[in-house]
């Protein structure tokens, strides 16, 4: 399940010019900007598991567990859970689990919204960290050409 920040030309662009500049420090610069600006919003998805997936059984601690990370992407930025849950399918509000102790197994419905929420409301203010990112190092770049 991911989140893409989309209306990348401009990261595109940046990452081309990087790459044939050869900067290194500036490539780890944006790199650790982007990770900062995405840090709040893998946190406050954490936390929205745990306030809205159900508790009984774990699966609201296990999922907010799980690894989370950004992924830089020449065409944009996207922020990945990834862990042996159908987390999309929870996201839109249906848990599929064996009962416990039984050989037989159960759709339950849950609050949706999960991801969806925390992370569509955090998306303007991580576009713009980014941007400004983007634009500090878009300036070191031409002053070094």
């Amino acid at each position: 399940m991911s989140v893409e920040i989309k209306g990348a030309e401009q990261l595109a662009a940046l990452s081309k010019a990087l790459k044939a500049a050869g900067e290194k420090d500036l490539q780890r610069e944006l790199s650790k900007a982007i990770t900062t600006a995405t840090r709040p919003v893998i946190a406050e998805a954490r936390r929205s598991a745990l306030n809205t997936l159900p508790r009984r059984g774990g699966l609201a601690a296990k999922v907010a567990k799980s690894s989370m990370r950004t992924q830089r992407r020449v065409a944009g930025v996207r922020i990945l859970a990834k862990n042996a849950y159908a987390l999309g399918r929870m996201d839109k509000g249906q848990v599929r689990h064996r009962v416990f102790g039984r050989d037989v197994w159960v759709t339950q419905q849950v609050r949706p919204g999960w991801w969806t929420k925390p992370t569509e409301a955090a998306g303007p203010e991580v576009r713009k960290a980014i941007l400004e990112a983007m634009d500090a190092v878009a300036a070191k770049i031409a002053r070094s050409v």
